[in-house]
């Protein structure tokens, strides 16, 4: 009887448990979102043309995300000699994060000549980091989420995330239409007070 109460107390903790992380994994991907999105699609674009970018450099800038991507096969090498693979994602995804939130505040930092050179610089640094951080993730989530849920788990995680990803994009646009000058500080602003907000997510959920 004691063991059979102890095997049902144990059975309840360990689904409260995995709830209690994919909640979590949820809820991290919220900031990740507004952040990605502030910082990427038609309003990179826009920041790019601010900046002075030709079409060459416009057109470089949108493929390296997908050039980066040929760090994947060192990566995979790299996971597998990992003794911490939540730390090193966490570790990445600073790193990533800071960088990112920089492009913002390049038209503070340099002078104008340099305003395009210095965003290459260190849009091209965080993709690479954000490709390392990328792969640790999925290898993380598979992990956390279980088999016999993960296809009812990010169906509605997605459906969530692209609701908050329409919103930001919406207000993003109000505020690029109003105040062009100042959304490279609204995006920086936005970066650094997510950051922490993800970097905390990720540490928690495992």
């Amino acid at each position: 009887m004691r063991e059979s109460l102890k095997l049902k107390f144990y059975t309840r903790r360990k689904t409260s448990l995995q709830r209690r992380n994919l909640a979590i994994a949820t809820w991290e991907g919220f900031p990740a979102v507004i952040f990605q999105t502030l910082l990427g699609g038609q309003f990179l674009t826009g920041y790019l043309l601010y900046l002075g970018a030709t079409s060459g450099q416009l057109g470089f800038v949108l493929a390296i995300t997908t050039f980066v991507n040929i760090a994947q096969i060192a990566v995979a090498f790299l996971i597998q000699r990992l003794t911490s693979r939540k730390w090193a994602l966490v570790l990445f995804i600073a790193i990533h994060r800071i960088l990112w939130a920089f492009t913002g505040l390049v038209p503070f930092l340099f002078p104008k000549p340099y305003w395009v050179s210095a965003f290459i610089a260190f849009y091209v640094t965080a993709c690479l980091f954000n490709t390392v951080g990328g792969m640790l993730w999925n290898s993380l989530i598979s992990d956390i989420v279980p088999a016999r849920v993960r296809g009812r788990y990010f169906g509605i995680r997605n459906t969530l995330l692209n609701a908050v990803g329409t919103l930001t994009m919406f207000t993003g646009g109000l505020i690029l239409d109003r105040k062009a000058r100042a959304f490279c500080i609204c995006i920086s602003s936005f970066g650094y007070a997510l950051s922490p907000i993800s970097l905390c997510s990720c540490s928690i959920r495992m």
